[in-house]
């Protein structure tokens, strides 16, 4: 009697140190995920949760499995971005004294990922811990805040009343960046811009029309000799001949077009003849 009351206590206790072996999420901690590697399965296919219970026998095996934590908390990243505006050196010299065309623009976004991105983010990149989580969601907020201040740039430059980067949303800012087609597991929480300091647009788009002004007219054919991206043009025949878009946007009035075309196709070509 004693013998067999012996053997079934060393049951129980033998049952009950398999049970804590195997009792995975007792390891995760409360709003936490882990992730289960083991040598005989691989990735276990489903999130371990505290309070989710989950009992698995390949833990039972010493040092064959590996239990990796995240926490999916937003993360911050902060960037400012100091330049200035498109060609703004260039446009400069059709106005008096120079003005300057620099901007600042601090962009500060906070981004998470949903749970059911976590095992192929894990997987796909091979992350260890915590640290390379937050460090692969900063690099991708790093690069959403670059594409954001882009898209203000270019929206500021229609806008001479300034009030565009006060208005703008975080919905729009994805949405305008195309973040969901390049980064779909990234979710944008907020986007806050701040220390924003600009140049007066209206100034540069009057400084913008004044140089594409003195092309068409052909008063700036010295500019358009010395400049890098005009070197072979000299009057308004040869821009027409080389460009014969040109002539719908000048047909339609538009003086902002046709700058932003000759600027790009004389851009590309300096590069292309560099290569």
């Amino acid at each position: 009697m004693k013998k067999a009351l012996a053997s079934l206590i060393i049951l129980i206790l033998f049952g009950g140190v398999v049970f804590y072996l195997g009792w995975v999420q007792f390891d995760v901690p409360i709003g936490n995920y882990g992730l289960m590697l083991s040598k005989t399965s691989g990735v276990y296919p489903e999130l371990i949760q505290s309070g989710k219970f989950l009992w698995r026998w390949e833990r039972l095996l010493p040092t064959n499995t590996q239990l990796r934590i995240f926490s999916l908390d937003p993360v911050s990243q902060t960037d400012t971005f100091n330049s200035s505006l498109p060609s703004a050196q260039l446009y400069a010299t059709k106005l008096e004294g120079s003005p300057d065309f620099t901007y600042t623009i601090t962009v500060e976004s906070r981004a998470k990922i949903n749970p059911q991105d976590l095992i192929p983010l894990v997987e796909q990149h091979n992350l260890q811990d915590q640290e390379a989580l937050e460090q692969l969601i900063r690099d991708e907020i790093h690069q959403f805040n670059v594409a954001v201040t882009a898209y203000l740039l270019e929206e500021t430059q229609n806008d001479t009343t300034g009030s565009r980067i006060q208005t703008v949303t975080t919905q729009e800012l994805v949405k305008a960046t195309k973040l969901k087609e390049s980064t779909p597991w990234l979710e944008i929480v907020s986007t806050d811009i701040r220390n924003v300091k600009m140049p007066d647009t209206s100034l540069y788009l009057a400084a913008k029309n004044a140089y594409l002004n003195s092309i068409i007219e052909g008063t700036g054919a010295k500019e358009i000799t010395e400049s890098n991206n005009f070197t072979a043009l000299v009057n308004l025949g040869e821009i027409l001949t080389k460009y014969p878009a040109l002539v719908e946007f000048m047909i339609a009035g538009d003086v902002t077009a046709a700058l932003d075309f000759l600027v790009g196709e004389t851009t590309n070509e300096t590069k292309t003849s560099s290569l």
